[in-house]
């Protein structure tokens, strides 16, 4: 009986040591989880500021180039349709190719590493996905054309017809006398039309609610 009451004892501490370890083990593994949610959860704030920083940077760099554009279309439609003859010695400068500067640096590092689930709200995640996927490629597009239209039709006819010191300004009697030539009218009215095409399709309202979505999750943190 004794030896049987000190085996019960020997297999009651036993076994409560191997729970006190599991116990400490299951604690252990608690607390590694927790925190590495709280380095996540750290990263993917960081993360979306980083993201926001670039929209807001993109955000302006659009706008500048859609009042920019305003004013060349404007400066264009008056030599063109009202008679207007100020200014024309800088042409030239009203026909630079539309150029889209990719402000996707912290997404392409997400993408890359395959770490675009630290967004972790799906709604965001996946609008941000469409955005820097879809309609970066409407950019890409409107750069390739009108890059073309630049290339194909500007570039030579200015060289031909407008000679310019290293400046790039020109002699304005050269383009008086030119505003009867169709190509050239042709030319204006297609820049005319390109930049308003470009302009519709800057999506800047679509930035602008991306960044509101992101500063609402980021108050959630």
């Amino acid at each position: 009986m004794l030896y049987t009451k000190k085996f019960k004892d020997y297999l009651l501490y036993s076994i409560g040591e191997i729970i006190l370890v599991v116990v400490g083990i299951l604690i252990a593994l608690y607390i590694s989880n927790w925190n590495n949610d709280e380095i996540k959860k750290e990263i993917g704030i960081s993360s979306l500021k980083r993201i926001k920083r670039d929209l807001n940077t993109e955000k302006y760099v659009l706008e500048d180039f859609k009042k920019r554009y305003s004013y060349t279309r404007k400066y264009l439609v008056d030599i063109l349709y009202n008679g207007h003859k100020d200014n024309l010695d800088s042409i030239k400068f009203h026909f630079g190719p539309f150029v889209h500067y990719k402000m996707n640096t912290e997404y392409m590092n997400l993408k890359s590493s395959g770490q675009l689930n630290l967004i972790t709200n799906n709604k965001l995640r996946n609008n941000l996905v469409n955005f820097y996927e879809v309609y970066y490629s409407i950019y890409n597009e409107l750069e390739e054309e009108h890059k073309f239209f630049i290339n194909s039709k500007v570039v030579d006819y200015f060289f031909n017809k407008f000679p310019s010191d290293t400046s790039n300004f020109v002699d304005s009697s050269a383009v008086i006398s030119r505003l009867e030539d169709n190509d050239f009218k042709s030319i204006i009215n297609a820049q005319i039309t390109s930049l308003e095409y470009i302009t519709n399709n800057m999506y800047i309202d679509k930035i602008g609610n991306l960044i509101k979505a992101v500063d609402v999750e980021l108050k959630k943190k």
